[in-house]
C-alpha cells in the first residue's frame, strides 16, 4: 500500500484539515478522505475518514499508524498555507 497523492486540501473546521487521498494496492487504485487535527501551524494527527470502495478503514488507519511521522512533516507546509489563507478569509489581506 502506498499513498500516491493528496488533493483538494481545505479547512473544514476551525483546527481540522481534508483531503483526498489516493492510494496504490497492487497496482490498482483507490480513495479515501484523510482528516488532520491541526494546533497552530502544526499537523497533530492524522485519522481516515471516508473509504472508497475496496478500501477499509482499518487499512487506511494501519497505514497512517506506520506512516504517520513522515505524512505530518510532508503535510506541514500545506497547514501553514491553508491557515494563511484562513486568517487571509477572516481578516483580509495583510
Amino acid at each position: 500500500m502506498q499513498l500516491t497523492n493528496i488533493d483538494n486540501l481545505r479547512m473544514i473546521d476551525r483546527n481540522k484539515a481534508a483531503g483526498n487521498a489516493t492510494f496504490e494496492i497492487d497496482g490498482s487504485t483507490y480513495h479515501a478522505e484523510l482528516i488532520f487535527y491541526l494546533q497552530s501551524d502544526y499537523c497533530l494527527s492524522i485519522r481516515a475518514g471516508r473509504c472508497g470502495e475496496g478500501l477499509t478503514t482499518e487499512r487506511v488507519e494501519e497505514y497512517l499508524k506506520m506512516n504517520r511521522t513522515d505524512m505530518k512533516r510532508g503535510i506541514n507546509p500545506e497547514v501553514v498555507r491553508l491557515r494563511q489563507q484562513q486568517r487571509e478569509a477572516i481578516y483580509g489581506a495583510e
